[in-house]
């Protein structure tokens, strides 16, 4: 799911494809089975939503020929935003912490 938004143009005046039909349907069920892997590493997660900031992996499926298909992004607890110190340059030592374990999961 894009939450993009393109103003008064279409994803297609911005050179952005849309996969096919039999594409979709194998992304969304790579999809499905990304959720189920991770909820069987014992890891919260679920197909991603407009506005869900739960924490936990947020598995989503990209309808553009030009993306990777699927993506998993990580919502951490609301209380690391909370405890986010804007007098810090850095954020702070909680948000540090959370900057530090989201860069273990990018791929190399």
């Amino acid at each position: 799911m894009i939450d993009s938004d393109f103003g008064d143009l279409t994803p297609e005046d911005v050179g952005l494809t849309h996969v096919t039909a039999e594409v979709a349907e194998a992304r969304s069920r790579l999809a499905a089975r990304v959720c189920d892997e991770l909820r069987r590493a014992g890891l919260p997660a679920c197909l991603r939503t407009i506005g869900d900031q739960s924490p936990g992996a947020k598995v989503d499926v990209d309808p553009f020929e030009e993306s990777p298909g699927v993506d998993v992004y990580w919502n951490c607890d609301p209380s690391v935003h909370a405890e986010f110190d804007t007098g810090c340059p850095d954020g702070g030592p909680a948000f540090q912490y959370f900057i530090q374990a989201a860069g273990q999961c990018r791929p190399p």
